[in-house]
């Protein structure tokens, strides 16, 4: 199945989100999604390692935005004004990588393209919405660190940079590219920004 709109709304929409983040060449975007997490005083975004640390100029990411629902905006589209988005928007405090992610390069590093950043429940949130912790605000899924079999038909949901600021979604069976070691929705059609989601 090529992507949709997600129209289903539900907790995937209220947990996942924009991530807006600069990188030494520019500003750039991704996906993210709120995950459960146990530890009390913060919350975890889960995403993809490239959209928090650059393997190439070995820099992490700067000036990081995390918009969730950013599809119920009022704005055009991406932006830095958290005042548009239903739920405002959260200031990570850092990004925590693999350390293979760091001291290899694609696509060796490719089995270790996952990422989290670090939201602390006090003073992160900026604009529009309900102040406290981001997992409170936007809710917090659940994450399962099972492996998946190839064939196995699964959702792929991200904020493709193409359809800004919608939410996005394909399905389809899981399938490997090339010899990389990572798992691929090939006829997906997801762009840009949807990493990480």
């Amino acid at each position: 199945m090529t992507f949709s709109e997600w129209t289903n709304g539900g907790q995937v929409l209220q947990s996942s989100g924009r991530i807006l983040f600069e990188l030494a060449d520019g500003w750039y975007v991704c996906s993210g999604t709120v995950v459960q997490d146990g530890t009390e005083g913060i919350s975890i975004i889960l995403t993809a390692a490239h959209c928090v640390y650059d393997d190439v100029n070995k820099v992490f990411a700067r000036s990081v935005l995390f918009i969730p629902n950013q599809d119920g905006t009022s704005g055009a589209g991406t932006d830095q004004n958290c005042s548009n988005d239903p739920l405002g928007c959260w200031e990570p405090s850092h990004g925590v990588v693999d350390l293979d992610w760091t001291t290899s390069r694609f696509p060796a590093n490719i089995p270790y393209d996952y990422a989290y950043y670090v939201v602390p429940d006090v003073g992160a949130h900026m604009g529009k919405g309900a102040d406290g912790s981001l997992a409170s605000v936007a809710g917090a899924l659940q994450i399962d660190f099972g492996s998946r079999a190839d064939g196995l038909r699964t959702h792929a949901l991200g904020y493709s940079y193409s359809d800004d600021p919608n939410f996005m979604y394909c399905a389809e069976g899981l399938g490997t590219e090339l010899s990389y070691e990572d798992y691929w929705l090939a006829s997906c059609g997801l762009s840009g920004g949807a990493s990480g989601g």
